[in-house]
């Protein structure tokens, strides 16, 4: 089966997790390919790349702005949200909140929701122009 990545896109965050560097990308649309539109304007798809080895030295050189190309491989993990990592990070109606808040000093870290994530581990990593 074929498994192979080829991303063009600016670097919008920049993070370490160990000796992994990860990288977040916003990649446009290229000319004639369908556009997502928000407000009439053009949006990007996000995608992180996952560095590791000498591509995490690399990637370290990287600023927000900065546009890469990246070949590699997708892969994805399999993980848990807790419930109180979920309300952390939760925004909307103020009386939501505060019940889903209320739940969380009973259940906060013993319920979860699963979740998968996707990434392309880099096997090539290419600075093709400066910061935009």
């Amino acid at each position: 089966m074929l498994n192979e990545t080829h991303v063009e896109g600016i670097v919008t965050k920049v993070w370490t997790f160990g000796d992994t560097r990860f990288v977040r990308l916003a990649c446009y649309p290229d000319p004639g390919r369908a556009l997502k539109r928000n407000g009439g304007r053009e949006e990007p798809d996000y995608l992180t790349l996952r560095c590791e080895g000498a591509h995490a030295l690399a990637a370290s050189a990287l600023t927000e702005g900065t546009r890469v190309r990246a070949h590699g491989h997708l892969v994805s993990r399999d993980y848990d949200i807790p419930l109180a990592r979920f309300a952390e990070t939760a925004s909307g109606d103020e009386a939501g909140l505060k019940a889903v808040r209320e739940l969380v000093a009973a259940y906060g870290d013993k319920v979860r929701k699963p979740h998968v994530l996707n990434e392309v581990i880099v096997e090539r990593l290419n600075v093709t122009g400066g910061v935009a």
